[in-house]
């Protein structure tokens, strides 16, 4: 009897081992895709951008991601672009955002700081404040024509954006109003888009002082 019990967990190990081997190889080569999996607008709902967007993303940023796991397995940089997305927009449990294209938590992490490092390196090609005379005159132009003001170039306010509290310095993450925050300004242009952004003060930091660290 003992023999049988024996043979019969034996054969349990192996089975649970085969197994974990095949979630292991069909994690690594069967990324699920969002972009097929969802319409228009739960897509946007989840990854807070659109369609055409998540794909301009990842070709932008597709140099900068086109690197291997641990394991040697090449993860798309449309999923990588996928998982850093979900987890900015929802603010979930880098885990939960993994399973999106079933990736593990550890490997999300690495993903989330690629995606981010790549993006901050660019951004400087997409928010720019107008310097030149002819960049100032449109933009005055088209305040002027969207709400009457003259000599506008922008207008700048500040907000408090929702965190996990840190495990570091956390007290000075506290916003005035409660919970964990980074303190953020930002100054935006008729069209909606920013010409500045300043998002590195911790919530307890009064708006006054972000702007006088800033550059404007």
């Amino acid at each position: 009897m003992e023999g049988v019990l024996r043979q019969v967990n034996r054969d349990e190990v192996i089975d649970e081992a085969f197994r974990r081997a095949f979630r292991r190889e069909r994690v690594l080569r069967n990324h699920s895709n969002p972009l097929e999996m969802y319409d228009d607008l739960n897509l946007y709902q989840r990854f807070r951008f659109d369609r055409q967007g998540i794909v301009d993303l990842a070709a932008m940023l597709a140099p900068a991601l086109n690197s291997r796991t641990t394991k040697g397995r090449p993860i798309p940089p449309v999923a990588q672009v996928l998982i850093a997305l979900r987890f900015s927009a929802s603010g979930s449990f880098q885990a939960v955002a993994g399973d999106s294209v079933q990736v593990s938590q550890p490997t999300v992490s690495r993903i989330i700081h690629r995606v981010s490092l790549a993006v901050v390196r660019r951004i400087n090609n997409f928010i720019i404040y107008p310097s030149d005379p002819a960049h100032i005159a449109r933009t005055h132009q088209e305040f002027f024509e969207m709400a009457g003001f003259p000599g506008v170039v922008g207008v700048v306010d500040g907000t408090q954006i929702k965190i996990k509290a840190p495990s570091a310095n956390e007290i000075d993450y506290v916003g005035r109003k409660g919970g964990h925050t980074i303190n953020v300004h930002g100054v935006a242009l008729s069209d909606d888009s920013f010409s500045h952004v300043l998002a590195k003060y911790p919530g307890s930091a009064h708006d006054a002082r972000t702007f006088c660290k800033s550059s404007l």
